[in-house]
């Protein structure tokens, strides 16, 4: 078996190295503020676990939906559909999924070549 050489797995030279993304993140991260979603303020609640906790709490089975159209728009049209039609019906999805088309896995410069899915890319 051939040992592994990062150009074999990762082939894009220009990358960042991590030190240095993770340096830009801590400095980013004295900046930013985070506030809560547009969903936890229509549940109520401050945080993800809090939100997590108060439906274990409960006996909430929660639901998650995995959708992803390429166009991003075409996708958070479709959440807010779902989301309507399953609060018509009493319900609500607590999670969504994006669905990544799996050319992603290949190299940028051999994508073209291989077969497109109709997930979002990244």
């Amino acid at each position: 078996m051939l040992p592994l050489e990062r150009n074999a797995v990762i082939p894009e030279p220009e990358l960042t190295p991590g030190a240095e993304l993770l340096a830009a993140g801590r400095a980013l991260a004295k900046t930013w503020t985070l506030g809560p979603s547009a969903f936890l303020a229509e549940v109520g609640e401050a945080s993800e676990a809090a939100y997590k906790r108060s439906q274990v709490a409960q006996g909430r089975i929660m639901r998650h939906a995995q959708i992803g159209y390429r166009d991003p728009e075409k996708s958070r049209r479709a959440y807010a559909e779902i989301h309507e039609r399953v609060a018509a019906a009493g319900a609500r999805v607590d999670r969504y999924g994006l669905c990544l088309d799996w050319s992603m896995g290949y190299p940028r410069d051999r994508r073209a070549e291989g077969l497109r899915g109709t997930g979002m890319i990244l």
